[in-house]
């Protein structure tokens, strides 16, 4: 009763609200330089958000939202913020690859910006990272090559989260404070002179890597893993990076989940005894795949690359 009876107060808080989105980008003023797609991302303990807009030289004038993205964050093991943030940063450029696909040949810049210096770091490095940080990045460098081979470049910048407008989609917040937010208008310093805007290039984070626990939302024993594993081997379950999409490396996992309680409950039965890892309580030994046997995977999954 006490979920009902706060969820009547959500849709009570929330009644009247309008919420227009014209998905315009607005004309191209400059054809020399094209448009710039701005794409803010954001994370934390709670969800991942980002939101898009897109500017137009020489005012910088933007229509307001163009799209945007949220998710919930992980809830089965628990990952540090710049996790949590570099997560964002994937999903910024999966959004902006699809806006760009859309919006061929208008956009030629597109500006990924987060508020977390560390997971900026961790794209900019050749050191070694630990394997779930190191699968991210080479995705977010394949996306960016994608975005490239559509017509448009890539550049990563810091901006505080004060001055983030993906932040008010990370945490809960009120109608009258999501109305005042950026997040429908966009950025309130695009009207302003372009050396004043509080954004920072991030070429100059490397002295970042390996100091996870800088971040005030990291949880500590996973940054001390985090900063061990980059000086020892990674015996990794399974390798991410064969995979296109992380639903293939999911199903794949299940399978071979499947296929090893196959082979336990064939030994119990041949040997008369009762092996039973309680990793493998939430699978079937037939073939057909359930989406709580995959949810399982990804847990087992998550749970060994980001120990």
């Amino acid at each position: 009763m006490e979920y009902v009876n706060r969820w009547n107060e959500i849709v009570t808080e929330i009644s009247g609200t309008l919420i227009s989105v014209p998905r315009d980008i607005g004309a191209v003023l400059s054809h020399d330089h094209g448009s710039t797609l701005w794409i803010f991302g954001d994370a934390s303990q709670l969800a991942i958000s980002c939101c898009s807009y897109v500017t137009h030289l020489p005012s910088h004038h933007t229509k307001g939202l163009l799209s945007a993205k949220t998710r919930l964050a992980p809830k089965e093991k628990q990952l540090s913020i710049p996790r949590l943030e570099l997560l964002a940063i994937l999903i910024s450029l999966r959004l902006a690859k699809t806006i760009l696909r859309s919006y061929k040949g208008r956009i030629k810049l597109v500006r990924i910006v987060n508020d977390s210096r560390i997971a900026l770091a961790w794209i900019q490095t050749t050191k070694r990272l630990p394997l779930f940080v190191a699968n991210q990045v080479e995705r977010i460098k394949k996306l960016r090559r994608i975005i490239h081979q559509l017509g448009a470049l890539v550049e990563f910048n810091y901006i505080e989260s004060k001055n983030n407008p993906a932040d008010v989609a990370t945490r809960p917040t009120t109608k009258e404070a999501f109305e005042a937010s950026d997040w429908l208008p966009g950025p309130q310093w695009f009207k302003t002179q372009e050396a004043s805007w509080p954004i920072e290039s991030s070429t100059d984070l490397n002295e970042m890597v390996g100091n996870e626990s800088h971040d005030e939302g990291c949880n500590t024993p996973i940054c001390a893993s985090a900063v061990k594993t980059s000086t020892q081997i990674n015996d990794s379950i399974m390798e991410l990076s064969p995979f296109r999409h992380y639903s293939q490396a999911l199903k794949a996992l299940t399978r071979a989940v499947k296929m090893l309680k196959c082979w336990i409950t064939r030994f119990n039965t041949r040997n008369k005894r009762n092996v039973a890892p309680r990793v493998l309580r939430h699978f079937s030994a037939d073939s057909e795949l359930t989406s709580e046997e995959i949810k399982a995977a990804e847990y087992i999954l998550l749970r060994e690359q980001t120990k």
